[in-house]
This record gives structure tokens, C-alpha cells and sequence, in this order.
């Protein structure tokens, strides 16, 4: 029997936070594993995620037939959080991947180089699909990885009832991957969360009357 790689698995010290958007429970795990630790309104606040409808598609009973709401694009979400994380003292950078993008395989495969480097290195992943809802997957953690299991070790919410483990090709399978990384920078100052929480509110409004 041969010795296990060093790098056949990898896992690292981050919890997600529950919260009734799963993106910021993932933020909120994300921050605390880089010691960058905020609560979730302020999170919520300065990211304009609590702004936000949480993104999935949410039903609601009217006259006895069930209406589905649109909400926000998920994938741009985490674009627009960047400021608010810098403002929380947090370095991030988001990588997305779509189907109209050129080369999207050797994107994905680029991407999960890149995702185990930063485990490696001992940081958790924000990224779509790691979470479960009733609606479908949605943003929690990426927290390891297994090369015999082939799959991602994960953690958000519904994980612990379903599986902490999302296997690879699921993962790959996605139309369309999200991720961000966090690294620790200057910031978490009162006045930078405000300014950044009024900024975020206005762009939050404004893609929601886009999505509606």
C-alpha cells in the first residue's frame, strides 16, 4: 500500500455561521477563520447582502397557485461584495465561471487549482453550490478537499443534513461556478463599514429593481 500524498487531502479550521442568507453565514465563517471576525448585520450592512433577497427563488401562495419570485443574479453577487469586505478589513477577489464565457472547462479547471492552493495554504473558500436550500444549492463554505472521495469538503447550511462532502463533478457540473477568497488587510474601521454599508445599499436597491 502506498503512503498517502501530503496533498491528496486538506482540510482547514472554518465554521459557517448560519444566517438567513446563506452568503453572509459563509462570509461570516470566511472572516472569523482569517481573524478578521464581524457579526452579521454588520456584514450584512456593509456588503449589501441583507439588502438582498437571499439568491435563490423563493415561492409565494397567491389565490392558491404558487408564484415563483425572481431574484438577483447570484454570479454577480460576489462581485459587488468586495467593497464591503475590504471595508472589513478583508483582502477578496472573486472567480467566476458561466457557459458564455470562452473556454469555460479550462476556466473551472484553472479555478479548482487556484481553490486548493488557497486551502493549502489554509483558507476556506466562499463558493455557489457548497450550501444546500430546499430551493436548490446555494453560497457556504469550502473547507477541504479529498483526492480519494473526489470531492470538496464543504460547509453551510443543510450540509450536516445532506452531506459535508461535495463530490467534484458535482461541483463542476454547475452552469455556473462562484467563488471568492479572503486574506486578511487593513480596515474594520466604524467609519469605512458605514461609508461602505451606504454604498452598498444603493447598489443593493438598484439590482433589486432590476431583478423585479
Amino acid at each position: 500500500m502506498h503512503p498517502r500524498s501530503p496533498s491528496s487531502r486538506r482540510f482547514v479550521e472554518a465554521r459557517y455561521e448560519y444566517d438567513w442568507n446563506p452568503l453572509i453565514g459563509g462570509i461570516a465563517g470566511a472572516l472569523r477563520a482569517i481573524g478578521r471576525a464581524a457579526s452579521t448585520p454588520e456584514i450584512g450592512a456593509a456588503t449589501g447582502a441583507a439588502g438582498m433577497p437571499p439568491p435563490v427563488e423563493t415561492s409565494s401562495i397567491e389565490g392558491g397557485a404558487i408564484a415563483f419570485a425572481p431574484r438577483p443574479d447570484p454570479m454577480r453577487l460576489p462581485r459587488l461584495l468586495l467593497p464591503g469586505l475590504a471595508a472589513l478589513g478583508a483582502r477578496a477577489d472573486a472567480h467566476i465561471v458561466e457557459p458564455a464565457m470562452r473556454l469555460p472547462r479550462l476556466r473551472r479547471r484553472v479555478l479548482r487549482a487556484r481553490m486548493r492552493r488557497e486551502l493549502g495554504a489554509g483558507r476556506a473558500l466562499i463558493a455557489s453550490g457548497a450550501g444546500v436550500d430546499p430551493f436548490g444549492p446555494v453560497f457556504g463554505l469550502i473547507v477541504g478537499f479529498d483526492d480519494e472521495r473526489r470531492a470538496w469538503r464543504r460547509d453551510g447550511q443543510m450540509t450536516a443534513e445532506v452531506s459535508p462532502w461535495l463530490a467534484e463533478a458535482e461541483w463542476a457540473a454547475q452552469p455556473r461556478i462562484a467563488v471568492v477568497r479572503l486574506r486578511p488587510a487593513d480596515g474594520g474601521s466604524g467609519e469605512a463599514i458605514a461609508a461602505a454599508a451606504a454604498s452598498a445599499a444603493a447598489i443593493a436597491d438598484a439590482e433589486t429593481r432590476i431583478a423585479l
